[in-house]
């Protein structure tokens, strides 16, 4: 009884293996590494910046560009 049931559990996780490397492969992906579109204008260097005011003088700056 052992041996069958042994038998079955090594058979069905095959089954299982192989059918879950067959649906992975054809799936389609639609990512293509390019990330969001970024194009370096979106960071802020606190780094020129001490205070919540100068933050905001800043951004309202760069918003009237």
């Amino acid at each position: 009884m052992k041996k069958i049931s042994k038998t079955v559990l090594a058979l069905s996780l095959t089954g299982v293996m192989t059918i879950g490397t067959l649906t992975t492969g054809t799936l389609p992906t639609s990512a293509v590494g390019n990330g969001p579109n970024y194009n370096g204008n979106e960071s802020i260097q606190t780094s020129i910046l001490t205070t919540y005011d100068e933050l905001v003088e800043y951004l309202l700056k760069q918003e009237a560009r």
